[in-house]
């Protein structure tokens, strides 16, 4: 039975350090009724130990007593005076108590201002890039949200994402068709073993660890950030799926999980090993069965536009990526993004870099 909120007269700020931070964050998880892995706490850890860059957390929760009204994930770029993680790579935005009413949403949306105003002024912060995506949407209007009143910058775009709702079957049915044989053969071919909190030993990690620096030709993230990424799975935010061809590993990679949602995190391969049959299609084959069986419904693929603009500028690689996963049946959502910058001179210096980037990359 859902717990009505009488008044936000009594609120309280409780930020990253604080004592009841940790568990006010995941109580409000708990209650909440799907969100993505990017809410995961032991996720944020990860991306913060990825950074280069000297950073703030900053992140904060308003709450009355024990019931925490609103998550507000907050990383502090110090060199760039960026919210963000880096290169791009946007902070989920700010998550409302499913059970407010709309009249509580927007006084609450009044308190938080004054916090966020406060922070960006103190800060001096000059972007904010910030994320909503389609399988954290609950009940607000998805085409008019915090970020969008707090006047940031709309950049939406379509993301991929694999519907497992379906059967197996109707799943098959909607691969394309050249990938079909290629996945039958590779489960004859391969043999797949999954680890979660259960049975995920800790040898492991140095297992996973060496194969991804051998895959990447050097080291390039911190120890730190590889015991960060495990730890996903000991606290039931990720599982492991291991790839056999006869008793060698030859593709390993780390699934992360939110409450009814799922996305590859990392993967790594044997540079060395001569495939046959193609590794990836059996691989994805095998997680969609295992993360259906664990009632997950959406498992996503990434950023799926089908035409790239200024302010989507990537690599042929990713290009040839996008086409792979499309194959397995996905569909498009809708996922929200903003920019919001201090002043215009901030926003058309970030134009003037897209322009520079789009020019490279098109030859133009």
């Amino acid at each position: 039975m859902k717990k009505k909120i009488e008044s936000l007269n009594s609120f309280k700020v409780s930020f990253y350090k604080d004592e009841n931070f940790d568990i006010l964050w995941k109580s409000f998880l708990t209650s909440y009724p799907f969100y993505s892995y990017r809410y995961s706490r032991n996720y944020i850890d990860v991306e913060k130990s990825q950074i280069k860059n000297k950073i703030i957390d900053l992140s904060f929760i308003i709450h009355v007593d024990d019931v925490a009204l609103c998550l507000f994930p907050l990383i502090i770029d110090l060199e760039n005076s960026y919210i963000w993680y880096n290169e791009f790579k946007s902070i989920p935005a700010p998550l409302f108590n499913n059970n407010l009413e709309n009249k509580q949403i927007k006084d609450l949306e009044k308190i938080t201002n004054d916090i966020i105003n406060k922070i960006l002024t103190e800060n001096n912060i000059k972007r904010w890039y910030a994320l909503f995506d389609p399988t954290t949407y609950n009940k607000y209007n998805f085409n008019e949200m915090y970020l969008d009143r707090f006047r940031a910058i709309d950049f939406s775009c379509f993301f991929s994402y694999i519907d497992l709702t379906t059967s197996e079957s109707i799943h098959w049915n909607k691969l394309r068709s050249s990938y079909r044989n290629l996945i039958t053969n590779g489960l004859k071919f391969y043999k797949f073993k999954i680890y979660d909190y259960k049975n995920c030993k800790p040898e492991l990690e140095n297992i996973y660890k060496d194969l991804h620096i051998k895959c990447s030709g050097k080291q390039n993230r911190s120890d730190e950030s590889y015991k960060k990424m495990f730890n996903l799975v000991y606290e039931k935010n990720a599982i492991i799926f291991d790839q056999f061809f006869k008793n060698k590993r030859v593709q390993t990679e780390i699934v992360g999980l939110g409450k009814k949602s799922a996305i590859g995190l990392s993967v790594a391969n044997d540079q060395n090993f001569d495939a046959k049959i193609p590794l990836t299609h059996s691989m994805n084959y095998t997680i969609c069965n295992e993360l259906r069986k664990r009632g997950i419904e959406k498992y996503e693929t990434g950023y799926a536009n089908f035409e790239e603009g200024l302010n989507w500028i990537t690599n042929d690689k990713i290009k040839k990526i996008r086409f792979f996963k499309k194959g397995f049946g996905n569909s498009n959502f809708l996922m929200r993004k903003w920019i919001w910058f201090k002043s215009r001179k901030e926003e058309l210096h970030y134009y003037e870099n897209q322009i520079k980037k789009f020019k490279e990359n098109h030859n133009v």
